[in-house]
């Protein structure tokens, strides 16, 4: 839990609520030690982005910790 926290900034609530998967594939992400490439380019992410406009993010603001 604390790689959750400390390097995802992840609240207690979002790392109970990952599956097995996402922690591990989230790790993975922050690592670099991701074995497969992005099946988005992230031209595509971008424009799916801007698309859907501002959206709650789900990770704590840094000063109401």
């Amino acid at each position: 839990m604390a790689v959750a926290s400390e390097r995802l900034g992840w609240s207690p609530a979002t790392f109970w609520a990952a599956t097995p998967l996402e922690l591990s594939m989230a790790i993975a992400g922050v690592t670099g030690k991701s074995s497969q490439a992005s099946p988005v380019s992230r031209t595509r992410i971008r424009e799916i982005v801007s698309s859907h406009g501002p959206q709650k993010s789900i990770r704590q603001k840094a000063d109401s910790r």
